[in-house]
């Protein structure tokens, strides 16, 4: 079976079976296999056949050539409105992670901070002189690290909201020592549990009346979007929510007030008769 498994692979990627081996015939059945390349299948499929020339073992590379699908330009940015960030909030489950949650849904909205940021976030990293939130950590697949990139080591402004839902939190939790974790499991006192917390978030979002498909990281399209929307500068809100490359901020472009551009058309299309707008002027 190794034997005849192997001749069809040859087959497959352009290699030559050996000369003990009769080559398989390709049936209807291997024919039902044949698609349209996926992005990465073609990629896999085009570097195969390139080692195999490499090593002398094809005459052709069968996947030169191949064109693969592009890119998608555009990925679609969900996000929570101020009205149901506040619902969610309110609906958070219950129990023990109520208080907890709830601050952390908000600061996810209002400061643009990942999850791993948050969970790996700790009380000396809070600076309430400069109103800002340092972010030098980060929390992925259960172990401390650095943030994802030199761009997600930042400070993040830190509202008046933001500032006093935390002091009221810090005193809540008797005012925990600057080393130890903002937000600890209550219950173990060791870093929040990311599946744990995404369940307790649909739940929350349900009883809100919202869709429970949401995601935790939808709250940091919110911040985005709402930042856009007040005219914050593409490369300032770049620096705030820790992106690597401005083409991820620039989703939220479309969000940016285009009051300017309204202007520009309605005076492109005013009549001879209509009075001129004084207040728009287009600098040469």
């Amino acid at each position: 079976p190794h034997a005849g498994r192997a001749g069809d692979n040859s087959l497959r990627y352009g290699l030559r079976p050996p000369l003990h081996q009769t080559p398989p015939k390709v049936t209807n059945r291997e024919d039902q296999h044949t698609q349209q390349p996926t992005r990465s299948g073609a990629t896999s499929s085009r570097r195969a056949g390139a080692n195999a020339n490499r090593r002398a073992q094809a005459t052709a590379n069968p996947c030169e050539g191949v064109e693969l699908p592009a890119a998608p330009d555009h990925v679609e940015v969900r996000y929570l409105e101020l009205g149901q960030i506040d619902a969610l909030v309110q609906h958070a489950e219950p129990g023990p992670y109520q208080a907890l949650d709830r601050v952390l849904y908000r600061m996810a909205a209002m400061t643009g901070i990942r999850e791993g940021e948050l969970i790996a976030l700790r009380w000396q990293d809070v600076d309430w002189t400069a109103s800002a939130i340092r972010v030098r950590s980060n929390y992925v697949l259960k172990k401390f690290g650095s943030p994802k990139s030199k761009r997600s080591s930042r400070a993040v402004p830190m509202a008046d909201e933001i500032a006093g839902e935390l002091d009221r939190f810090h005193k809540a939790q008797g005012e925990p020592a600057d080393h130890l974790l903002v937000f600890p499991d209550p219950l173990e006192g060791t870093p929040l549990d990311k599946a744990a917390l995404l369940r307790r978030m649909r739940k929350a979002l349900r009883a809100a009346g919202l869709d429970p498909a949401r995601r935790f990281h939808d709250l940091l399209h919110t911040f985005g979007t709402q930042m856009a929307a007040a005219g914050v500068p593409m490369r300032t809100l770049q620096e705030w929510m820790g992106h690597k490359d401005i083409k991820t901020t620039e989703r939220y472009a479309d969000y940016a007030p285009k009051t300017r551009d309204a202007k520009l058309i309605a005076a492109a299309f005013r009549r001879p008769a209509e009075a001129p707008d004084t207040t728009l002027s287009v600098s040469a």
